[in-house]
């Protein structure tokens, strides 16, 4: 009797030391990242999960504290007509969101109590999750970042009810062969997310003192100009998209050099990087490059002032290559894609801040794509984990939101340019 207590203690502890030693890379990376095990209450929760019969559905409402996360959980059951909802949800900002990270929804067939799929957020995002299937005893797994999925089909070894019921941190290690996981998370206390979105707060701060004039920009004494003949202004005081973003980067440019840009070198034609024969017609009377060139040499001049030892290419800040996604040479990435494209680009080189230029067809009859808006994007992660995209264009502060519904379809190209 007494090996057999023994025995059960033995299993016991090895169970709940799980985390702490087989799954301490995974655990940590998660936790790191603002996402938070729920596993506890999954598993206080067993008999409710694996039940066919309605009782589930009748289950009541509670929040429950854990031991081994930082997170309290608040369990509920939603039905519908074909479908009922186990939702594991983790508390966020005094709150528990369906789409806050490590939340589990766990979706069952009413009729006959079946799992259809178990949907896990992330990044506090509803549109990152992982989506899991039961597939002939296995489980199936895709993954959906910011809407646009770049994982499907990945095969899981482990039927979907005893999936289910594991620490998220399992989920990443028996997929981190197929998935590579470290490039989906970072650490959200690094002092980079701080600074970006202090830089963000002061620009949005000091723009409002900025007026708002086509063709705007400040030359190197101060004065409010004309980008196209350098002449200063008459009547209005402002700056447009392209002078705004050159004013962004003046605020960086300065604590190097004590002076700002020139707007001379930035309206450089790029003719040997962009380009063909139907566009180069349209130079003098459409410039449907400038927004790229502006933003190409924008980021080029800064980072020759920021490095003036190294031999700097004028496309050695272009986002030109990001997992997942298909760049376009001299468009850039389709609007609905650039929330993926930044946070990838954010994670492998945190505190910096992009540029874009939003490429559309442009034109009554002669329609060509042109480059024909500026924008200033301020990535990073909040101390919940929630990933941040402020957007500022023309003095104004828009959002991503604003951007895709206004530019739906189209494509922005991005440079990034580092805070000093």
């Amino acid at each position: 009797m007494k090996g057999f207590l023994f025995g059960i203690f033995t299993l016991t502890f090895l169970t709940t030391g799980l985390v702490s030693q087989t799954l301490n890379r995974e655990w940590e990376m998660l936790t790191n990242s603002g996402v938070y095990e729920n596993y506890e209450i999954r598993e206080k929760h067993r008999a409710v999960i694996l039940s066919k019969t309605f009782e589930a559905v009748n289950a009541p409402k509670r929040v429950f504290s854990q031991t081994e996360s930082d997170v309290n959980v608040r369990f509920e059951v939603r039905k519908t007509a074909d479908a009922f909802y186990l939702m594991f949800l983790n508390e966020f900002e005094g709150r528990f969101p369906v789409w806050s990270s490590g939340s589990y929804i766990i979706k069952k067939d009413t009729l006959t109590g079946e799992f259809l799929q178990a949907k896990i957020f992330m990044y506090n995002d509803e549109e990152s999750f992982i989506r899991i299937y039961p597939e002939f005893g296995r489980s199936r797994l895709d993954f959906h970042l910011f809407g646009k999925q770049i994982y499907n089909g990945v095969m899981i070894p482990l039927p979907f009810e005893k999936l289910i019921l594991l620490p998220l941190s399992k989920i990443v290690s028996l997929t981190k062969n197929k998935i590579p996981w470290e490039d989906l998370f970072t650490d959200i206390s690094f002092s980079e997310w701080k600074d970006v979105k202090e830089f963000s707060n002061t620009i949005q701060i000091e723009s409002k003192d900025l007026g708002d004039a086509d063709d705007g920009a400040i030359n190197t004494n101060g004065e409010y100009v004309y980008i196209e003949t350098l002449e200063p202004q008459v009547g209005e005081s402002g700056l447009n998209c392209s002078g705004f973003s050159k004013w962004t980067v003046d605020n960086l440019y300065q604590k190097i050099t004590g002076s700002i840009l020139p707007i001379e070198p930035l309206k450089k034609k790029l003719y040997n990087l962009r380009g063909n024969s139907w566009s180069n017609r349209a130079e003098e009377a459409r410039d449907p490059y400038f927004g790229l060139d502006w933003t190409r040499n924008l980021a080029f001049y800064y980072r020759k002032a920021l490095y003036p030892k190294q031999d700097i290419s004028l496309l050695s800040c272009d986002i030109n290559y990001t997992p997942y996604f298909s760049y376009k040479e001299n468009v850039g990435y389709e609007i609905d894609e650039i929330p993926a494209v930044l946070f990838l680009a954010a994670i492998k080189n945190p505190g910096r801040i992009y540029l874009g230029s939003v490429n559309t067809p442009f034109g009554d009859t002669n329609i060509l794509r042109q480059h024909v808006h500026v924008v200033v994007l301020f990535p990073y992660f909040d101390t919940n984990g929630k990933f941040v995209i402020d957007v500022v264009e023309r003095q104004t502060v828009t959002g991503i939101d604003s951007l895709k519904r206004r530019y739906k379809g189209e494509f922005m190209h991005l440079v990034h340019v580092e805070l000093n």
